[in-house]
């Protein structure tokens, strides 16, 4: 069976990987991340330590809302290497973290490359979707300001 793949790269001119990084992997500068469409969620993004674990609610319209977040398992500075298993557990939690989706993100000189592999059971529409979602999310991508 085969797995599908994401592959999305971002061109980012003159932004150091320590500002991509902490965009990231830093709570406070993960506001890029949530729907610009809709007001800041009450609930602020945070990341565990010492677990690795990432939370924060995504509000897509006044009536629909839901966790997502991760679990680090690389945070990698010098090598410019993030890795996490996207989800939330949890009623609300979307996706699932049992669902074991590894989302891959390495910065290359001026570019930023965010890589997930799909399960080969997910049918097209799902594949798009989760394609087009990232792609937009990462539209939006602002690294962290500099120091």
């Amino acid at each position: 069976m085969s797995q599908y793949e994401i592959r999305i790269v971002k061109t980012l001119p003159g932004v150091l990987r320590e500002r991509i990084f902490a965009a990231w992997t830093d709570p406070v500068h993960l506001k890029w991340f949530f729907n610009p469409s809709q007001p800041l969620p009450s609930e602020p993004a945070t990341i565990d330590d010492a677990t690795g674990v990432w939370r924060q609610k995504m509000v897509v319209s006044p009536t629909q809302s839901y966790i997502t977040g991760g679990v680090f398992s690389v945070r990698h500075l010098e090598s410019g290497k993030i890795v996490f298993t996207w989800g939330a557990d949890g009623g609300d939690g979307w996706p699932k973290l049992s669902d074991g989706l590894e989302a891959r993100v390495s910065v290359q000189d001026e570019q930023m490359v965010f890589e997930m592999t799909l399960p080969s059971d997910w049918e097209s529409k799902d594949v798009v979707q989760c394609r087009d979602g990232w792609t937009e999310t990462l539209d939006r991508f602002v690294p962290a300001p500099p120091h």
